[in-house]
């Protein structure tokens, strides 16, 4: 098995732990996996997702109580999971950085996430 990014929800039991590597990903205590290099260990079906239910606006998004182990914790300081790729931590710490920048004296800014 070899996994980059991912979020193994639940316990995950591979044959051959010799070969493969689980890399930049949560797994769920009690898995047997390869070796683990960058990952975070869960409990199973911790409550990670807005949504678990296909189709639904928020299916698959973390919510704000995943922790910055997992919402950072990809290769490229993105979340883990199906949405790594849309880079939103990464985007959301440029913003603030430049609110920040240019906000006035005692100004904090706030971020509201949207579905």
């Amino acid at each position: 098995m070899d996994a980059s990014e991912c979020i193994l929800h639940d316990v995950v039991t591979v044959n051959d732990r010799q070969h493969g590597c689980v890399r930049f990903s949560a797994w769920s205590e009690g898995s047997q996996l390869p070796r683990q290099y960058e990952s975070v260990k869960v409990p199973p079906r911790a409550p990670l997702f807005a949504s678990r239910e296909f189709g639904r606006p928020e299916y698959a998004q973390l919510l704000a109580i995943a922790g910055g182990e997992i919402s950072e914790g990809a290769e490229n300081g993105s979340e883990m999971g199906a949405f790594w790729r849309e880079m939103n931590a990464v985007k959301e710490r440029s913003l603030l950085i430049k609110y920040q920048e240019y906000l006035p004296l005692g100004l904090e800014p706030v971020v509201v996430h949207v579905t």
